[in-house]
């Protein structure tokens, strides 16, 4: 794919066509000062100026400092700038975490202590609160957050979800549209938004640019002539997702050039066949949930266990094990949590054992805690019980 396969047209065509969003919408770029995300910046900025009366989107761009690096600063000055430059809406917020350390010349590091999968997630969901905070401040729905995602990017998720064992959900990867998590919202919002039934629509993530590949991406800025920031981090193959883009990937491209494309492709049937599923499971879902129980403390509206067993047991059979796990599974995904390892979903029966202690009857992964207490299960963010 060349630079004038990817350009303001196409892009246009998988927001407005496939993804089919209306020609009035806010679009929120999530804009790193990158190649990916500043091609999409500007392919956008682009669009806007060829076709103001057809596509009368609103754009504004989202930057988030992690502060990970000394550099991080003047990244922000060169988003800024551009956006000054291009006449986009700019906003920005500098937050850090504990994935970062200071060494000892003072200088930031990453947290030896923190495995890179839970670094990533870290990452993800601070920017993804800060996006729900952008959200909450607009007063006028539909508003898109876009983020850059490619082809390379899926399928390197989908051999780093496949490297630590996931199923067809994990397998599935990236998808193109999603609603934004529920927890980044903050809950006095919650009933503006379709999320229990109530306003006129909930704020989604979309990944309009998956069909195109990095290369196709490059050659666009090339023939552009834009300038891009140089993130170092993203050389360093301590990180299983640059290992995988720089060691693994290449290998595999000098065998099967359209590797990434079929690797990409096997993602999209792997969502195809997790939608299956879904659909299968969505009745038992809404039987067994109960948004009465819900209260400030739940991440997601709780499980009535008995009411799942009983579903079973109108036809004398219990659900098995692995029917069990992938119920708790998909009502994870409806919240967007990636689930606990099929090794923790083991202790599922614990869990749902009526006599179980109810302090100790608890499932922890990342920073989420699956609780069972009297017939409900409730999903909480991790207590530290030290």
């Amino acid at each position: 794919m060349t630079h004038s396969e990817f350009n303001s047209e196409s892009v246009l065509a998988e927001l407005f066509i496939n993804l089919k969003i209306p020609p009035n919408a806010k679009l929120a770029v999530a804009y790193s000062g990158g190649c990916d995300s500043t091609c999409l910046l500007h392919a956008l900025y682009m669009a806007r100026k060829k076709y103001p009366n057809e596509y009368p989107f609103q754009l504004i761009a989202l930057h988030f400092d992690h502060a990970s690096c000394p550099e991080s600063d003047s990244w922000r000055r060169h988003c800024a700038s551009t956006c000054n430059e291009w006449g986009i809406e700019f906003h920005h917020t500098r937050r850090q975490n504990n994935c970062m350390n200071k060494n000892s010349s003072g200088e930031n590091v990453f947290n030896e202590n923190m495995s890179d999968n839970n670094m990533e997630s870290r990452y993800r969901q601070m920017r993804y609160q800060w996006f729900g905070e952008i959200v909450t401040k607009i007063q006028s729905p539909p508003i898109y957050i876009l983020t850059a995602h490619h082809q390379d990017d899926q399928a390197e998720t989908f051999l780093l979800n496949a490297m630590r064992g996931g199923g067809v959900a994990m397998l599935g990867g990236i998808r193109g549209k999603r609603n934004l998590p529920e927890f980044n919202l903050p809950r006095r919002n919650l009933q503006r938004f379709n999320l229990l039934g109530q306003g006129e629509f909930y704020p989604q993530i979309l990944r309009p640019l998956l069909p195109f590949s990095r290369a196709a991406i490059r050659d666009y800025a090339t023939y552009h002539k834009l300038n891009w920031i140089e993130d170092p981090s993203n050389e360093n193959q301590n990180l299983a997702r640059n290992y995988i883009r720089h060691s693994v990937m290449p290998i595999l491209q000098h065998r099967w050039p359209a590797a990434a494309k079929s690797i990409a492709t096997s993602a999209l049937h792997c969502q195809q066949i997790g939608r299956t599923l879904d659909e299968i499971t969505a009745p038992l879902l809404a039987i067994c949930e109960s948004p009465i129980r819900r209260s400030l403390f739940c991440r997601a509206t709780p499980l009535n266990i008995t009411k799942l067993l009983a579903q079973f047991e109108l036809s004398n059979k219990l659900p098995s094990e692995s029917v069990m796990q992938y119920i708790i599974r998909a009502w994870l995904h409806k919240y967007q949590i990636r689930p606990p390892s099929t090794k923790q979903l083991q202790t599922l029966r614990q869990l749902t054992n009526p006599n179980a202690n109810s302090r100790r009857a608890a499932l922890n992964w990342n920073n989420w805690q699956i609780r069972y207490f009297n017939r409900y299960v409730y999903l909480l963010n991790k207590i530290d019980e030290s």
